[in-house]
């Protein structure tokens, strides 16, 4: 499946709604983090956006005529390579807010895109063309400006070892591998079900890695955190709107990257920036540095170049 495949920019459109969707879901996670520990942050999108997906799969199932897919065991490994590589990834998101703010810490993470494109290119075969190319360059240097930015702002000299020394990059660097893995697994899982299209594939990978999910956190925290659903009770309220926008979005991201290349969605999924520095100055009263605006700058244009292209 591809953008040319009668979808035109549908894929771009879901990308957009996604973005904003996530920007607001991860915010709200940033604040239910301070009344829940980590993993039950993490737990709790999984958990409360569930039956919500399986609303979504059971809409698409009544309009679209379609019989569900045959899942096969090539479908159960990547979607089960989705929903740890997005759980490792989200739970160290959350950690990661601790140590920079809303909008820097999200763009740390984004470096995904980066590793969604070479992984892809080297083990999946999802080509990209020059110009997909030169907006990756862009975003990817932009991502590299907010990762020197702190050490700049300190007045230490900004240098690459001192840079990766910092443990915020390093742990933006792992949550966007993380990501990346995810992008791509998650694409396969769709493909697996083929000759499905994509919004009964991406409905059915949605809800099938978050229903993995749930049984996996649940269990672990069964046993490390026995008191974690009364916590979520105490929180219902923020942990419920945290599962809704996370469901959403995330049918959003499934269906596009059932759609078209990991790396074209990715890049647009860039967008996100300009949500998390909205929320980040206006609602969190962050400041964000010139060094810091200039490679959310970057990361905009990368976009901007993509959408043109495609």
């Amino acid at each position: 499946m591809s953008a040319g495949d009668g979808l035109g920019e549908t894929w771009i459109w879901l990308t957009v709604g996604a973005a904003a969707l996530q920007a607001v879901r991860t915010a709200a996670q940033k604040e239910l983090t301070s009344q829940l520990s980590v993993m039950v942050g993490t737990y709790v999108r999984a958990l409360l956006g569930l039956p919500v997906m399986l609303v979504y799969l059971g809409l698409v199932l009544v309009i679209s005529g379609e019989a569900l897919p045959t899942v096969d065991g090539r479908f159960l490994v990547y979607a089960s390579l989705t929903a740890l590589t997005q759980m490792a990834a989200t739970a160290v998101l959350l950690s990661l807010y601790q140590l920079r703010n809303f909008a820097v810490a999200n763009q740390l993470g984004k470096s995904d895109m980066i590793f969604t494109a070479v992984i892809g290119s080297w083990l999946f075969g999802q080509t990209l063309g020059l110009t997909a190319w030169v907006a990756l360059a862009l975003t990817g240097l932009g991502v590299a400006i907010i990762m020197t930015a702190k050490t700049a702002a300190s007045g230490e000299r900004a240098a690459w070892h001192a840079t990766f020394a910092e443990p915020s990059v390093r742990m933006g660097l792992f949550v966007g591998l993380m990501f990346g893995i995810c992008n791509l697994t998650l694409r396969e899982a769709a493909l697996a079900l083929a000759p499905a299209s994509a919004f009964m594939s991406g409905a059915v990978t949605v809800a099938a890695v978050t229903a993995i999910q749930v049984l996996a956190m649940g269990g672990w925290l069964a046993v490390k955190e026995p008191g974690a659903h009364r916590a979520v009770a105490g929180a219902f309220s923020l942990a419920s709107f945290v599962g809704v926008t996370s469901a959403l979005g995330s049918i959003g991201w499934f269906t596009a990257f059932a759609m078209t290349n990991s790396a074209h969605v990715r890049i647009v999924g860039q967008i996100e920036v300009i949500f998390t520095l909205l929320i980040s100055a206006f609602y969190f009263r962050e400041r964000i540095t010139r060094l810091e605006g200039a490679g959310i700058g970057l990361t905009i244009a990368g976009i901007v170049l993509l959408q043109v292209a495609v």
